[in-house]
């Protein structure tokens, strides 16, 4: 999803996703079993360079560097295709 500008928005809260702020709404992650998990804080030294997320704060929705919590993988291939905990 855009906005008129043309940029990146989350799904989630709705903020562009490049004006360093963190996802409001992404404190927990919902599998598709059901089980929920809290999100893991980006750990960088800078801003996250998939979605502007400042360090120790949360991934928007679909970013590429979101961490699984379940299993550490990449968090975006887990929702899509479950996770790969095993």
């Amino acid at each position: 999803m855009k906005d008129k500008q043309g940029k990146a928005v989350c799904g989630l809260c709705g903020l562009a996703m490049v004006d360093f702020t963190d996802c409001p709404a992404g404190r927990t992650v919902v599998f598709p079993d059901g089980s929920e998990l809290p999100v893991i804080p980006w750990d960088g030294t800078v801003p996250c360079p998939d979605c502007a997320v400042v360090p120790g704060g949360y991934h928007h929705q679909h970013c590429d560097r979101g961490v699984c919590p379940k299993c550490g993988g990449q968090l975006m291939i887990c929702l899509a295709i479950g996770c790969q905990e095993e």
